[in-house]
């Protein structure tokens, strides 16, 4: 399973609702939510995770929390997914609710911290490539301009 702080999600061409970024699945306590009627307009998520389209209840988000967030492997700065030893760590049915239209700023800070490593060898690795390049380059003017 793949978890995500990033609450934007879209309605795919089969009407189920999906990631926005990921289009990975948004599972429900009875699996994959497929809406009985995909236009957005009737879709409301309640805080409790409640999903209708319209007035026809469709299915309950499934949320979880995790004891130690340490444990959480970071891909695409913000989805997230658990090594399979550590599903001990599942917290189901924890005390939150969903809220639309706000920012939680832990979505961006624990992914991107997740990355810094990555991006510092990759900063690394390129600084490197480019003083060889550099350092061929001179060489290469010296044979051709010897004084």
């Amino acid at each position: 399973e793949i978890y995500t702080r990033d609450g934007r999600c879209d309605i795919d061409e089969n009407g189920r609702l999906v990631s926005f970024t990921t289009r990975q699945p948004l599972m429900g306590q009875g699996g994959e939510i497929y809406l009985s009627d995909p236009d957005p307009q009737r879709l409301v998520v309640s805080e409790e995770g409640v999903v209708y389209s319209g007035d026809d209840i469709i299915d309950v988000i499934k949320i979880v929390n995790f004891k130690d967030l340490n444990k959480l492997v970071s891909f695409q700065a913000t989805h997230f997914y658990l090594e399979e030893e550590y599903r001990d760590e599942i917290v189901y049915d924890p005390p939150y609710t969903l809220q639309q239209g706000v920012y939680e700023q832990a979505n961006v800070v624990k992914g991107l911290v997740g990355q810094v490593p990555e991006m510092k060898w990759g900063y690394d690795g390129s600084a490197k490539v480019a003083k060889a390049i550099i350092a061929t380059m001179r060489g290469s003017m010296q044979l051709a301009n010897p004084q």
